[in-house]
C-alpha cells in the first residue's frame, strides 16, 4: 500500500490485506454515521419547519417601530414585511446567515443646539444610510436655526446598535429585534422626503423676486441707443 494512503488512515509500518481492509470497513462505518446524521439534522430541520407553519394560528398586525426584545409573524403577503421596513434609520450589515437578513440602527442626527421647530417640535433628523453621506450630513447646518448637526449613535443592545432580524419562510415572514433603542425617534423617511420637497419650493421661490427685478421693459431701456 502506497505511503500516502497509509498516513491517510493513521497507519504506520507494513500492514497486512485483511489489517487494511478492516481499517477500510472501520472508516467506511464512520463514514454512514456521518451520512446518517446529517440526513438526520436536514430532516429535523424541514419537521421543524412544518411544525413552526402548524404552530403560526395568526399573524401580526406590521410594526413601523419595533422597540425592546420583540419577535412578530408577518404574512408572507405583507408589503411592508416584504420590504423589511422600518422607521428607524436601519441598514444591511454582514450576516453569515444568507437566509437571515440582519439590519442595524444607525441613531438618529440632532441640532447641537437641541433647538425647536415654531410647533415646538426637536430636530431629530434621518441618518444617511453609506458612511460618507452620512459624515457629509454632518458637516451640515441645520435646517431650522443653521447650527451644527451631531450624531447619536444607537447602543441600546449592551453598547452596540438595535439589531433587527428578518426570516422568509413559505407563507410567513419572521422578525426579531435585539436591543432597546436609546434615542430619539428619527423622522419617518415620507416626513424628510417632504421636508426636501418644502426646502425646494421654499428655494425656488426665493430666487423669483431676483428675476423679476429686471424687468422686458429695463431690458429694452439699456438696450435703446442714447
Amino acid at each position: 500500500m502506497c505511503q500516502t494512503r497509509q498516513q491517510a488512515l493513521g497507519i504506520q509500518g507494513p500492514l497486512s490485506y485483511d489489517d487494511f481492509s478492516g481499517r477500510a470497513h472501520d472508516l467506511l462505518g464512520k463514514w454512514s454515521k456521518v451520512h446518517a446524521c446529517t440526513e438526520n439534522l436536514c430532516h429535523a430541520e424541514k419537521c421543524w419547519r412544518s411544525l413552526q407553519e402548524e404552530n403560526v394560528k395568526k399573524t401580526d398586525w406590521f410594526q413601523e417601530w419595533p422597540d425592546s426584545y420583540e419577535k412578530h409573524i408577518y404574512s408572507s403577503e405583507d408589503r411592508n414585511a416584504q420590504r423589511h421596513l422600518s422607521s428607524w434609520a436601519m441598514r444591511n450589515t454582514n450576516n453569515h446567515n444568507s437566509r437571515i437578513l440582519k439590519k442595524s440602527c444607525l441613531g438618529v442626527v440632532v441640532c447641537g443646539r437641541d433647538c425647536s421647530a415654531e410647533e415646538g417640535r426637536k430636530i431629530y433628523l434621518r441618518p444617511a444610510i453609506c458612511d460618507k453621506a452620512r459624515q457629509k450630513q454632518q458637516r451640515k447646518r441645520c435646517p431650522n436655526c443653521d447650527g451644527p448637526l451631531k450624531l447619536i449613535p444607537c447602543r441600546g443592545h449592551g453598547g452596540f446598535p438595535v439589531t433587527n432580524f428578518w426570516r422568509h419562510d413559505g407563507r410567513f415572514i419572521f422578525f426579531q429585534s435585539k436591543g432597546e433603542h436609546d434615542h430619539p425617534k428619527p423622522e419617518t423617511k415620507l416626513e424628510a422626503e417632504a421636508r426636501r420637497t418644502m426646502k425646494k419650493v421654499h428655494t425656488a421661490s426665493a430666487s423669483v423676486p431676483l428675476k423679476l427685478k429686471e424687468s422686458p421693459e429695463t431690458k429694452i431701456k439699456h438696450t435703446l441707443p442714447r
